[in-house]
């Protein structure tokens, strides 16, 4: 049974900070072969209005690229106007070209109940964490897993050796 402590715990206790470089993010307006070059080193790339200000604005994940790259699919009908971008084309530019916009965010100090709930509902792995419209961290499902199995190693072993000092 997962404990009461572990959905009420903080967003900031556990998510990763934009000041420790471990988050990619670029500018709004870098050329798609900067965006290209941080997909290779990392899955996801937050799209922000300016690397001073740090508000998001979008996410590019290499979904993203897989959708403009992939072949166009063979379609029997279409209703209405279909518009691709591709790379090949060179309709796709900037970041803003590829991200998908208004990424799901939280705050801080937001609880670990309310990521894993926006999460789920949105059927995506990464939240931005945002407080006063900057992009300050991200919290992925990877972290929340990661928190929640030392966590419960944790625990495990403190019961543990209480059972065995009882024992004695």
């Amino acid at each position: 049974m997962v404990s009461k402590e572990f959905y009420e715990k903080k967003v900031r206790e556990i998510m990763k900070s934009v000041d420790t470089k471990e988050i990619p993010i670029i500018a709004v307006d870098a050329s798609i072969e900067d965006v290209l070059k941080m997909l290779r080193a990392k899955s996801h790339v937050w799209v922000v209005d300016s690397l001073e200000n740090k508000k998001p604005l979008g996410i590019i994940t290499e979904k993203d690229f897989l959708t403009v790259v992939s072949p166009m699919p063979r379609r029997t009908w279409v209703t209405g106007v279909t518009i691709f971008k591709t790379i090949q084309q060179r309709e796709l530019e900037t970041a803003e070209d590829l991200m998908t916009r208004n990424p799901i965010g939280c705050k801080p100090d937001d609880t670990v109940e309310k990521a894993l709930d926006l999460i789920r509902d949105h059927g995506i792995n990464r939240l931005a964490v945002v407080e006063s419209k900057r992009l300050v961290g991200e919290i992925t499902l990877d972290s929340i897993l990661e928190w929640y199995s030392s966590c419960s190693l944790l625990s495990h072993r403190a019961t543990q050796q209480k059972t065995e000092e009882s024992e004695r």
